[in-house]
């Protein structure tokens, strides 16, 4: 974190560990950051919630690494006594904690050595039948019997399925021009049809074809 617009970087050894003395540390830097620092309605403002620590599962706080993949992925990691890095904690999205298990090892290995060389091997999952989903194989059931047949819509079923990480998405990067995002968009999409990867799963790839 820098202190102030010249460059200087606040010491981590400043930054208080309990939640009150870091709830007053963030007041008087966000006052500072804002250039509001003498105004009181604003101190009130920043001071209306205290602030806390995640924890992590484990227990504790603290970390001596983390990963980030966009706002929604990230890993948190620990460095062992015998100074081996460790994945304390992982959030990527619609990834259960099974799926996440399958993920670590390789995740790790690719951020350390900042060298992707192979995909992650796909992992069989179960997914949730959503409503188009469900209604589709409703509709289907019914064609394929009599003017009697009946059918329950199956919401919230579940299917075997493959699910894949990406670690390079669109949605990460800032393009120049429209030319630009949908030139990159078709590099990727013939990269992943060539490694049997379904295309189409980023969200800016769906938005820019409708």
């Amino acid at each position: 974190m820098l202190a102030n617009d010249s460059g200087k970087f606040v010491p981590s050894q400043s930054i208080p560990d309990d939640d009150a003395g870091f709830t007053e540390w963030y007041v008087g830097h966000a006052l500072q950051f804002f250039g509001v620092e003498g105004r009181k309605e604003y101190e009130s403002l920043f001071r209306l919630h205290l602030l806390a620590h995640k924890k992590l599962p484990d227990g504790g706080t603290k970390f001596d690494g983390v990963i980030v993949d966009r706002s929604a992925n990230y890993c948190k990691l620990v460095k062992s006594d015998a100074k081996k890095w460790r994945v304390a904690e992982l959030k990527a999205r619609s990834f259960s904690e099974r799926d996440k298990k399958c993920l670590t090892k390789w995740l790790l290995r690719v951020r350390r050595r900042d060298r992707l060389e192979r995909l992650p091997k796909p992992i069989p999952t179960m997914r949730l039948l959503g409503v188009n989903d469900a209604l589709s194989r409703t509709t289907r059931a019914i064609k394929s019997g009599n003017a009697s047949t009946r059918a329950i819509v199956p919401l919230g079923s579940t299917l075997p399925s493959i699910k894949t990480y990406k670690l390079i998405k669109s949605s990460a990067f800032v393009f120049r021009t429209a030319q630009q995002l949908k030139q990159i968009l078709a590099e990727w999409g013939a990269a992943d049809r060539s490694n049997g990867v379904r295309t189409g799963s980023d969200s800016l790839s769906q938005n820019l074809q409708k």
